[in-house]
């Protein structure tokens, strides 16, 4: 049975969200599409420049993102406290950019006076946008509703273009984040479809390698890695800034992690063992033993049986899956 969108966002027990969105029926319909012989690739650039034109205007970051054939992933972390710290006139402004034809944010901007009907509708309204604007379920209507009407007027048709809305999977400490950065940004390489992350067309971490250098210290729309070595003490997640784990030690993190995938997959990447193992207390076998190739999405939160046990009492449900063959209680 579905469960409802607020039984699955939490944002008392931690910000970050994994989500994907597939294709109907997991068509080519963002590739190469065998069938009708048709090239829809140019779609992988909409769906990139729209996620990154979006977290600029909502308060939701992006951490990572890699752009499929048929499929997206994006790793978020909602931004509640940013959006209650807005003053009205900024709230206004991002939402003119999300719907510019309302009419009551068209006289606004406009600078026509407001009768009293208006400024009341307009002081009900602001708490509602200001809201929105932390939204997970708004955001990505927002990518979705746009991709697959462009996609839909392109090929002159109608109907569903996504499978569904969205899925999401709570992520709830430091080892889960870095499991799921590693495997949204590892997933061409595991498709077969690159050699390396470098290579890696329309993801966060060709985005990042591309920028590294620039004065400034993140690419645009991608929220920053830290700039100190990784702590030795994993902590939660409600009050991390930016991503705990520096660039160059993510980036020998990933590499290690491609190259040891399991051989009965199509891609995988040679390297010594990094740094950054005995720094994370991990061996090895452990970090591949929790590195799954693919993830259940019946899982629904990552996370040490701690963190998911207070998830799920925050979300008063009784269970949850940790993994396909058992649950925690």
């Amino acid at each position: 049975m579905t469960t409802a969108r607020s039984k699955q966002i939490c944002l008392d027990q931690t910000p970050w969200y994994h989500v994907t969105t597939r294709c109907v029926r997991r068509a080519f319909i963002c590739g190469y599409d065998t069938l009708s012989e048709r090239d829809f690739t140019h779609r992988k650039q909409w769906i990139e420049d729209r996620l990154l034109f979006l977290v600029q205007i909502f308060c939701i970051d992006m951490a990572a993102f890699a752009v499929m054939s048929n499929h997206y992933h994006v790793v978020l972390k909602i931004n509640r406290e940013q959006a209650l710290s807005l003053d009205d006139n900024a709230v206004i402004d991002r939402w003119a950019q999300l719907y510019p034809t309302n009419p009551l944010i068209k006289r606004l901007r406009d600078d026509e006076p407001l009768d009293e009907e208006e400024s009341q509708l307009l002081s009900e309204k602001l708490p509602i946008w200001r809201t929105e604007l932390a939204n997970l379920s708004r955001f990505m209507g927002l990518v979705n509703q746009f991709i697959a009407r462009k996609s839909n007027t392109e090929d002159g048709c109608k109907g569903r273009f996504w499978e569904h809305r969205f899925t999401s999977q709570a992520i709830l400490d430091d080892d889960a984040l870095l499991r799921t950065l590693a495997y949204v940004d590892l997933n061409p390489v595991r498709a077969g479809i690159a050699k390396t992350p470098e290579a890696s067309e329309h993801t966060s971490i060709q985005r990042r390698i591309h920028h590294k250098g620039d004065d400034a210290e993140s690419p645009i729309g991608l929220l920053p890695f830290s700039t100190q070595a990784v702590q030795e003490q994993v902590h939660t997640l409600t009050s991390v800034s930016d991503l705990p784990i520096s660039f160059d030690d993510y980036l020998a993190l990933l590499d290690w992690t491609g190259r040891q995938l399991r051989n009965d997959k199509r891609g995988y990447i040679h390297a010594d063992i990094p740094d950054i193992f005995t720094r994370l207390n991990y061996s090895p076998e452990q970090w591949m033993k929790s590195h799954q190739p693919s993830i259940n999405w019946q899982q629904r939160a990552l996370g040490s049986v701690e963190r998911i046990l207070s998830y799920c009492n925050s979300l008063q449900r009784r269970w949850i899956w940790q993994a396909a063959d058992h649950k925690i209680c």
